[in-house]
């Protein structure tokens, strides 16, 4: 009420006509949340984030590659270039020169970053990323047919960005684990 204290009576008012219950069910209601909150909250604990957790998915998000890409008209031959070029990369520039076309080369782009001429990047990216300078991966769709592509180089991220981009970062692996604790239980 307006001098601060508990008023029964508004109290039973609000649960009725505001919503719609009584006050026993809406306090059982609430216990049992309370309850099932607790019971996750054991399940799920607090995950904390480690250094080399951190500085890893900092290098995943702010570092650059290079890549060099070739386009092949047909899905069918930019499978078979692509499978030619993971056995032996230096493939490319003949399959390329077989089909009239030419390898290019991008400039250094990150996992959030758009590559023009490849109209594509996060899942370019996501494969790239574990392959090891002069590797090859593919076949991608791109805007002129599919290119079949080739990690040129890795550019690391500039470390002073780390100090300002570390919280978001930590958060984040944080979030993560606990969704997999979540549903794992």
């Amino acid at each position: 009420n307006n001098d601060g204290q508990f008023d029964p009576q508004g109290y039973n008012i609000v649960m009725q006509y505001t919503l719609g219950t009584t006050p026993r069910v809406f306090e059982e209601e609430v216990r049992e949340n309370l309850l099932i909150q607790k019971l996750i909250q054991q399940v799920i604990g607090e995950p904390a984030a480690s250094e080399e957790e951190i500085r890893k998915r900092f290098q995943e998000r702010e570092g650059a590659i290079q890549v060099e890409f070739a386009p092949f008209p047909d899905v069918l031959v930019a499978r078979e270039v692509a499978d030619a070029c993971r056995a032996l990369p230096q493939q490319l520039e003949k399959a390329a020169a077989q089909v009239g076309s030419k390898v290019e080369t991008t400039p250094y782009f990150k996992r959030t970053d758009t590559v023009e001429k490849l109209e594509s990047s996060a899942a370019l990216f996501s494969q790239m990323a574990e392959l090891q300078p002069g590797e090859a991966a593919g076949p991608f769709k791109a805007g002129t047919g599919w290119a079949v592509v080739r990690l040129k180089d890795r550019k690391p991220p500039e470390e002073k960005d780390f100090a300002g981009a570390r919280p978001t970062l930590e958060k984040e692996i944080i979030a993560q684990k606990r969704l997999r604790n979540y549903l794992a239980w």
